[in-house]
């Protein structure tokens, strides 16, 4: 490696008064793409309030049945990109939302609960508070009033909504004889039940019209009573006719006598396994989901006699929980496939789309006039025109059906790799000069890729064998239609998986502690340049085009440090500035003077200034995780995406220095240890430099 002098210290004398200002500004141009992997939704009069990666979203439908978002409430690492929250559940009291979530902020758990008004078609949190050692939480709305369980710690409290306040607090084991996996269960707002911690076919019931004295008023044995019913989720009909829900049977009762339970009738599905779930069309049908992608609807105007009115089937990869009925069309949630749409009319029920209209989105290619969305699973690649910048437009899908992983895009050729159920596995390149009509002008066979590297006449590869994590770096000559030839295979070994991406002409990987930099990849067999010990690292991936390199440091315990590297030099990546390490501060991108970084919250930072405070600040309405920098007409535009969304922006900056009277100034850049060029100790610009 090059030697270079160690710069310790710099302090510059100026004669000159130097006045430094900055402007950014930055305008919303485009929603590119919308996706979304809903968790749950329910009802809020005429609205739908749904949970996703997006946050919480406000919806509404028009008069074709097609969704329409009222509003976004990103919250951070909702359930985002790096799966960093989860919703464990949500309530409505009133005109107020309350859910409760544990967010992951600095790779620690915070469980808070939030309450959220619902007005004038928008979402706004007006309270929140921390839930110290919740980490199983559930929330249920009884009698107005809110009750947070907390199954680690065996803890039922109840909150007063208005002021967010606890008026009592129960043994949720001992005084509501609940087993650990279980919880407490809404009958009706005067009326809960739990399943005994030794029996879950004998229920007890209590009354909660005095939240703060609730008595247990009688329990119900289902194997003494109902012997033949199977045991599931329930919902209730209207405020006298519960439903108990389980795969292969729903089962009606009149439950006006709380006590006395009447058997109406039941439904039998052991052909068609259900999810245990059902949602009410104008009282008298109901529409129960199945687990083959089917829905079904029934005539429930005679509960003693529910018969089966139509069916539909449709596309879908993930059967979740929830659904909701909003005028004569049933929404339902398919994870990864956003929301499946149907409409109901009389006796029939059909399928009319999905909402939004692609799925999530997994990787992103981009050249001069082709913008390629990958999604994840096997629901094809999305093909836009983006010739010109400010008028990006959707044009076609191909590879429906296969799963795809990270491909490459030069010119006019694609290079992609392909898998199916089969399962069958190869890489496929084509002529994309017509988007709508692509060309296969090659294939390698029995190759099962993560990611492609395309250099006509050479395509490189990192691969395994399938689903191992054994990979092997390798160079195919592709000049010869339908006859790849291996110029090597270079085995990189088991760890490599943490870190791989190719820079010009070397190849970056991770084993164990050390960054692995591969040389002579034009040539016939590679060769280890360069190896760098980095104590403590974890991961690193490249940016921008790989023009960036970013590590994270784990000792053990925490995750301790990011780092940023240049790599104008790929030799030895100069060091750059030091970020906090936290889920948010994954999703980075560098363009000239300027670092973006952050998941929900945007940062903007001037790099000469370190990893300061920032230049400006904006929202996304979804978890991101990528930034792509294009330039048309002397503007420059930022492309920002991640799992659920693509949006572009369009942002302007300006540096503005002026000389004034004679003063003296001193600048200082601290030293900093570069783990891929330790002779040069100072190399880079420290996060702890000033400018004085």
């Amino acid at each position: 490696m090059h030697s270079t002098k160690p710069i310790l210290i710099i302090i510059v004398l100026l004669l000159t008064k130097s006045i430094f200002s900055q402007e950014f500004t930055i305008e919303h141009i485009d929603d590119i793409y919308q996706s979304e992997r809903y968790r749950n939704m329910i009802r809020y009069e005429d609205k739908i309030i749904a949970v996703g990666e997006r946050g919480i979203q406000l919806l509404t439908n028009n008069e074709d049945g097609n969704l329409i978002v009222l509003d976004d409430l990103p919250i951070y690492g909702f359930t985002g990109t790096y799966n960093s929250s989860a919703v464990a559940s949500f309530e409505i009291i009133g005109s107020h939302l309350f859910f409760y979530s544990f967010e992951i902020i600095d790779f620690l758990y915070n469980p808070t609960l939030y309450k959220v008004l619902i007005e004038n078609n928008s979402l706004t949190i007006i309270d929140s508070i921390y839930l110290p050692a919740f980490r199983n939480c559930g929330l249920l709305a009884v009698n107005n009033h809110l009750f947070v369980s907390n199954r680690e710690t065996n803890s039922l409290f109840v909150y007063e909504p208005e002021n967010m306040t606890v008026v009592a607090e129960y043994d949720l084991q001992l005084f509501f004889h609940i087993y650990l996996p279980s919880r407490l269960q809404k009958i009706t707002n005067q009326y809960v039940y739990s399943k005994d911690s030794n029996n879950s076919s004998l229920w007890h019931i209590y009354d909660v019209n005095d939240v703060c004295n609730i008595q247990e008023i009688g329990q119900i044995d289902f194997n003494t009573s109902f012997p033949d019913v199977q045991i599931g989720f329930h919902k209730m009909i209207d405020d006298t006719t519960f439903c108990m829900c389980s795969s292969e049977m729903y089962t009606f009762f009149n439950i006006s006598d709380i006590l006395n339970w009447e058997l109406l009738s039941s439904i039998d599905l052991s052909d068609s396994p259900a999810m245990e779930s059902l949602e009410i069309v104008n009282n008298n049908k109901m529409v129960i989901p199945l687990l083959e992608c089917v829905v079904n609807l029934y005539d429930i105007s005679d509960l003693t006699n529910p018969y089966e009115c139509s069916s539909t089937s449709f596309d879908c990869f993930f059967n979740l929980d929830g659904g909701v009925v909003l005028d004569n069309f049933y929404y339902r949630v398919d994870n990864g496939n956003g929301i499946h749409q149907f409409e109901i009319e009389n006796d029939e029920i059909e399928y009319i789309g999905q909402y939004p209209q692609f799925n999530e989105a997994d990787n992103i290619l981009l050249n001069e006039n082709i913008l390629a969305v990958q999604t994840r699973f096997s629901t094809g690649t999305h093909f836009y025109n983006a010739s010109s910048v400010n008028n990006i437009e959707y044009v076609t899908t191909h590879f429906e059906g296969y799963f795809t992983n990270d491909g490459d895009i030069e010119n006019n050729l694609l290079a992609m790799p392909l898998a199916n159920n089969n399962p069958d596995v190869f890489i496929d390149i084509y002529d994309i000069t017509d988007i709508e009509n692509i060309e296969l002008v090659n294939r390698i066979e029995d190759v099962y890729a993560e990611e492609v590297y395309l250099e006509y006449p050479y395509l490189y590869t990192r691969e395994s064998i399938l689903m191992s994590y054994d990979y092997h770096f390798v160079k195919y000559d592709i000049s010869e239609p339908f006859a790849p030839q291996i110029v090597y295979d270079y085995y990189l070994g088991f760890e490599s998986r943490n870190g791989n991406f190719k820079y010009s002409d070397y190849y970056y990987y991770q084993n164990d502690e050390s960054i692995v930099i591969l040389g002579n990849l034009e040539g016939n067999y590679p060769e280890i340049t360069e190896t760098i010990e980095i104590e403590d690292l974890a991961f690193f991936w490249g940016s921008n085009n790989r023009d960036y390199l970013y590590l994270y440091k784990f000792d053990g315990n925490d995750f301790t440090s990011g780092e940023v590297y240049s790599l104008e030099n790929p030799l030895e990546p100069e060091f750059m500035f030091e970020f906090p390490p936290n889920y948010s501060n994954l999703a980075g991108g560098i363009h000239d003077d300027l670092y973006f970084q952050g998941a929900f919250t945007v940062d903007v930072y001037n790099i000469e200034n370190g990893y300061n405070e920032p230049i400006y600040t904006f929202e996304m309405p979804y978890s991101t995780s990528r930034r792509y920098f294009l330039e048309e007409d002397n503007e420059d535009y930022i492309l920002i995406s991640g799992a659920t969304g693509i949006s572009l922006y369009k942002y302007d900056y300006e540096n503005v220095f002026t000389d004034e009277n004679i003063c003296p100034n001193s600048y200082s850049l601290t030293n900093h240890p570069n783990p891929f060029n330790p002779s040069a100790a100072g190399a880079g610009r420290s996060p702890s430099t000033t400018i004085s």
